[in-house]
């Protein structure tokens, strides 16, 4: 008797290459997520592990500028500028900032 439901796996042809979507993005270290961001990251959650939006009682996962590094790169490792979200609610922002 199975013990996990069937799933779809179309077959691919051996020496098939696979297509991939292209990133057209910078690369990380190239937007500004170096080392430095790295270690004020790992600070800053250990210092604030809840995520941060109103009346949200989720452990946070990510660490997040509140004004984009994109429109104001000198903000990039300022911890007055940073926030912790979990993952709905960075989306929810992240939406919200693309809008704008």
């Amino acid at each position: 008797m199975p013990t996990r439901p069937a799933y779809h796996k179309p077959y691919v042809l051996p020496d098939t290459p696979r297509v991939r979507r292209a990133d057209t993005r910078a690369t990380a270290p190239e937007r500004g997520y170096d080392g430095a961001w790295a270690k004020l990251r790992n600070m800053y959650i250990n210092r604030r592990p809840m995520c941060e939006w109103p009346g949200c009682q989720q452990p946070g996962e990510i660490v997040d500028h509140i004004q984009p590094v994109a429109t104001h790169p000198h903000r990039r490792l300022d911890m007055t500028n940073l926030q912790t979200l979990c993952r709905s609610h960075h989306g929810v922002k992240t939406a919200r900032d693309l809008k704008r």
